[in-house]
């Protein structure tokens, strides 16, 4: 009977214990099911965001390509903005060297315009000369009728050159005209092609501060690769702990 009674006793500990182990057991499931339904969200995300990331890498890859064809292209204006500095320097040299060429011709015809004033004079006086000789011979009779006709025959010459010599002059001032006028779109041609020189210039200074910006963005964008390729790296670190950790809870 006190070995029966000793026994109950144990028995009654035993089944306290055995109730708050339940109780101590049902807690811990409780827990387990909550941490495996936090763990099975856990990896939803981490799914989800290894997702993002592929895309984000993607994005990032097609930044990078478009910066390189921006760099190049910028690199290919910066040459072709180049030679079209050359081109426009020598197509303003052309102009200068023309208007210089023109004023040394605008010089000739005044040269010409003296020399015909000096030619119209002789014939001018040749005419009156060959009218006083005219006059002269038919105060001589008979004895001065070749000498007349001699005179005839300078005066026409004379007219003549006075003709040409007029034609001569209308075509001179026509050149000259025309060169005054060739002076005044050179004149104004030459300061268009310096401020033409001065827009390639800074155009030319514009690609190349694309270009550098381009190299600087493609310098970031490797570096934002780097960190998404660590994130990635994390990113899957974290799947395999949330898939222990579910593994755990399980």
């Amino acid at each position: 009977l006190s070995t029966a009674g000793e026994v109950g006793q144990s028995s009654r500990r035993t089944a306290g214990a055995a109730r708050e182990i339940a109780a101590a057991t049902e807690e811990i499931a409780g827990g387990a099911t909550s941490l495996a339904m936090e763990a099975e969200k856990g990896s939803d995300l981490t799914t989800g965001m290894d997702e993002s990331m592929r895309r984000v890498k993607l994005s990032n890859d097609g930044m990078i390509a478009a910066a390189g064809e921006m760099e190049a292209a910028g690199a290919q204006g910066t040459g072709h903005m180049a030679a079209l500095i050359d081109q426009t320097g020598l197509a303003e040299g052309m102009v200068r060297g023309m208007a210089e060429k023109v004023d040394r011709l605008k010089d000739s015809t005044r040269s010409i315009r003296k020399i015909l004033d000096v030619l119209g004079s002789v014939a001018k006086q040749t005419n009156i000369l060959s009218l006083n000789a005219s006059i002269e011979a038919a105060r001589a009779g008979a004895a001065g009728k070749g000498f007349m006709v001699v005179a005839g025959e300078i005066r026409q010459l004379a007219e003549q050159s006075r003709e040409s010599i007029s034609v001569v002059e209308g075509i001179t001032d026509t050149i000259q005209r025309e060169i005054d006028e060739t002076v005044s779109v050179l004149s104004e041609a030459q300061p268009i092609f310096q401020e033409q020189i001065g827009s390639v210039r800074e155009a030319n200074g514009i690609f190349l501060d694309v270009q550098t910006r381009m190299a600087d963005l493609a310098r970031s964008l490797d570096g934002v690769t780097e960190a998404i390729m660590t994130l990635d790296e994390t990113q899957a670190q974290l799947s395999e702990a949330m898939g222990s950790v579910s593994a755990v809870a399980e």
